[in-house]
């Protein structure tokens, strides 16, 4: 069984043992904020049950933090970050709220962003929904925090899930790092999936 784990440091938490961090059920808090936000009604509020599940979706080891303080206090420090994925059930339904580094980075091998980090995946995202009983084509929501390489490197593999996706960051992402107007390679599939265009709030209406 999954384990609950405590969150350190500014991009996740610190795992050891299990990548998948079960949080647990919060049914009673869930069910009065949906209530709150008229995502159900009172009467179905009261069997509300929701999960969040937190999953290790990789880490990114920085050779120099001073980009992170503007004071110079980080400059010279080495660090390494963990980027964290989360995956949300509602009943039968599942969001997941950014993909991490690409599982093709799992392992000893590592691959680099911008600034010269290097990044890896000690488990993939793949190995962790196998490890819940799950199956990519289960997840109904994708979302994404932002376009960046460490929040969308596993997008692809979700073409088949209603993509929500922000159209100012897009378009950003878009004009930045795509190619001829076509969205950058790890979001390529936002060209044929079902996208929901949000903005600062969305409201999901889970069936």
């Amino acid at each position: 069984m999954p384990t609950r784990r405590p969150n350190h440091g500014c991009d996740g938490y610190s795992s050891s043992g299990n990548s998948v961090s079960w949080v647990r059920s919060y049914r009673v808090l869930f069910a009065l904020f949906f209530a709150l936000c008229g995502l159900t009604g009172p009467a179905k509020a009261a069997s509300l049950e929701v999960e969040l599940y937190t999953l290790d979706c990789g880490r990114i080891d920085v050779t120099d933090m001073d980009r992170f303080a503007d004071d110079g206090s980080y400059k010279g420090v080495t660090a390494q970050l963990v980027v964290p994925c989360y995956l949300i059930r509602h009943e039968k339904q599942y969001i997941l709220w950014d993909t991490g580094i690409g599982d093709q980075f799992a392992g000893p091998k590592a691959g680099a962003l911008p600034f010269g980090w290097a990044v890896h995946v000690p488990m993939t995202l793949a190995d962790q929904f196998k490890q819940l009983g799950l199956r990519f084509s289960g997840v109904t929501y994708l979302g994404f925090s932002l376009e960046h390489p460490d929040h969308i490197g596993n997008a692809n593999l979700f073409r088949q899930a209603i993509w929500l996706l922000n159209p100012r960051e897009h378009a950003y992402a878009v004009m930045y790092e795509g190619h001829n107007g076509e969205p950058p390679a790890l979001m390529s599939a936002s060209t044929t999936a079902h996208v929901r265009e949000i903005d600062s709030t969305v409201r999901l209406l889970w069936r």
